[in-house]
């Protein structure tokens, strides 16, 4: 088969992908396992995906006009979803995919008081026992923590904190930043290409967690994994052709129990492999550092995948899955006499109302403006991201994480400028911006490269979208529920966004109801905080399976409150 020779050069150094006749670079990359940003799937419409071309010509495509000025084109610049080589290339991309991504390892263990996972470092070398470990596997990110097994508390009776934490991103987003469009992509022949990112992912994170707490990964005894639906169905390798139309029906939302293997995938049945990075590796394709061995030698340890017990925790619905069950379980949801809400706010706005005795449990398509998707400078919380906001006559000044050059702007970054915009009359209730900034946008900060990143008029619409679809969720579910605002004891947000989300900048966009005021704390993590709970008491599993059982789902699709409200808080 004819190929095209592309050298990609980023942060993370220079890779060699081989581009087949008729393959488009993104679809090659894919396939090679270099990680993308992909919003939009890589249809070209979300314009995430620029390189540039350095060595070479590329012809200029429809959505490549689109995304791109003339004087840009005219440097090399180009979508890799649309750019299909003719000829050898070499190319280059403004930021690293992967290093700088800040991905959330804190939470609150019953959100009462805040941990760190991990903050004592890593582990002797060569500690002795048995560990487990708590996966949460999310759209955009993975968090896996390592626990001793059978030690279920502290000294002062607080509950053990994991002794280590890795986060990674999840290489499946190059198939789309939400679950939509990986259930698509799944059923248009996908669906092995996709289990094998995550089973992938799953591998380098496990190997991580022992080599950086020095610990063999043939100590680990107890896997516990937490998702929501999609995710569990693309890791099993379900079929997601039901799971993607009406009426939305899963394969299975109950608990699974096997072994290694349902993680390891076929890499466990292969001895000694390299990877593609050319490390030795044990017999599962991950590479193993035997506790001790630091920096004196990576040796190998082989692994028994099927020794490892490992137990998916149940779900609920097709679009509410079992990290919202581990979430209100990290939150005391199965002891609570007091009503409290469960939200997590991601690409979908996942959200659960109640307390012990009856819960209702939703999800709302936010999409990925949270994230930064579909935001003309939009991107997730990598290292340079506006992610904080104030306007004061007519000039922004900006926060950045890691207070690095300014890239883009991360979700809160977003929530922020519109509820700065809005204090500052340059938006009103219709989300209109002001005369000045309506055809290019208002600037909010410069690049490296003196380019100036702009919030503009779309960008609002995003916005408008999103909050409206949160806001009707919430207040559909107190309508179901028979209560209003004020009657909600404590409002939980949970994930990154909702971990960093100033809640006075949301509640002033019309995120959430006034009567939320003064109530609303952030928890982090809790979908890990619950699966690591899980393992920490044999009991655990009946109380999970009680607190999925007692779980009513409202659809909202098919609400016609829900469409009512959502029409009514689409403006400010």
């Amino acid at each position: 088969m004819e190929e095209t020779r592309v050298v990609l050069e980023d942060g993370t150094g220079m890779r060699e992908i081989r581009v087949r006749q008729g393959e488009s670079l993104m679809q090659a990359m894919r396939r090679t396992g270099c990680p993308g940003n992909a919003v939009c799937g890589g249809n070209g419409r979300c314009g995430k995906c620029g390189v540039r071309i350095s060595e070479g010509d590329a012809a200029v495509s429809v959505q490549d006009r689109q995304f791109f000025r003339k004087e840009e084109l005219e440097v090399g610049w180009r979508l890799a979803c649309t750019l299909f080589p003719t000829e050898d290339l070499r190319l280059s991309r403004g930021q690293a995919a992967d290093p700088s991504f800040e991905i959330l390892a804190e939470f609150c263990e019953n959100a009462e008081e805040e941990r760190r996972v991990g903050e004592d470092g890593p582990g002797p070398d060569g500690e002795a026992g048995t560990f487990c470990i708590a996966v949460d596997i999310g759209t955009t990110t993975l968090a896996l923590a390592l626990l001793k097994e059978g030690r279920t508390a502290a000294d002062d009776g607080t509950p053990e904190r994991p002794l280590c934490v890795v986060t990674l991103l999840n290489s499946q987003r190059s198939y789309g930043a939400d679950v939509i469009a990986r259930i698509q992509h799944s059923t248009a022949g996908q669906k092995q290409a996709l289990q094998a990112c995550i089973q992938k992912d799953l591998r380098q994170g496990l190997g991580q967690l022992a080599e950086e707490y020095g610990i063999p990964l043939d100590a680990v005894r107890r896997i516990a994994v937490c998702a929501n639906t999609a995710m569990i169905h693309l890791l099993l390798g379900y079929d997601c052709g039901s799971l993607g139309v009406y009426p939305f029906t899963p394969v299975n939302i109950g608990p699974v129990h096997g072994d290694g293997r349902i993680l390891a995938g076929e890499e466990a049945h292969t001895d000694g492999k390299m990877t593609a990075e050319g490390e030795e590796c044990c017999g599962n394709g991950v590479p193993v550092k035997t506790a001790g061995s630091g920096e004196r030698g990576r040796k190998k340890s082989l692994i028994s995948w099927e020794k490892i017990r490992v137990e998916l925790l149940p779900g609920i619905s097709a679009f509410v899955g079992a990290d919202i069950v581990a979430g209100m379980s990290a939150c005391g949801f199965p002891e609570s006499e007091e009503i409290c809400l469960l939200v997590d706010l991601g690409t979908n706005g996942e959200m659960a109302l109640g307390n012990r005795k009856r819960i209702l449990a939703a999800s709302t398509a936010a999409g990925p403006a949270f994230e930064g998707g579909n935001i003309a400078w939009g991107t997730g919380s990598v290292r340079g991201a506006v992610c904080s906001v104030a306007i004061e006559e007519g000039r922004a000044a900006v926060r950045t994480i890691q207070d690095a050059p300014p890239v883009g702007i991360c979700g809160t970054g977003v929530v922020e400028t519109v509820a700065e915009l809005l204090r500052n009359g340059l938006v009103d209730e219709t989300g209109l911006l002001a005369d000045a900034y309506f055809e290019e946008g208002f600037p909010l900060a410069e690049t490296a490269e003196g380019k100036r990143i702009l919030f503009t008029q779309k960008d609002v619409r995003e916005i408008q979208l999103a909050k409206a679809a949160v806001r009707a969720g919430i207040e559909t579910l107190l309508a179901r529920y028979g209560i209003d605002a004020g009657q909600v004891a404590r409002i939980y947000l949970a994930g990154g966004f909702g971990y960093r989300l100033d809640w006075r900048k949301a509640m002033a966009i019309g995120m959430f109801p006034d009567g939320f005021s003064g109530r609303i704390q952030a928890v982090g993590n809790a979908a890990l905080a619950g699966t690591a709970g899980y393992l920490r008491s044999p009991d655990e599993e009946m109380r999970i399976l009680a607190l999925s059982g007692i779980c009513e789902e409202v659809p909202l699709a098919a609400d016609a409150g829900f469409n009512e409200l959502y029409l009514r808080y689409m403006t400010f």
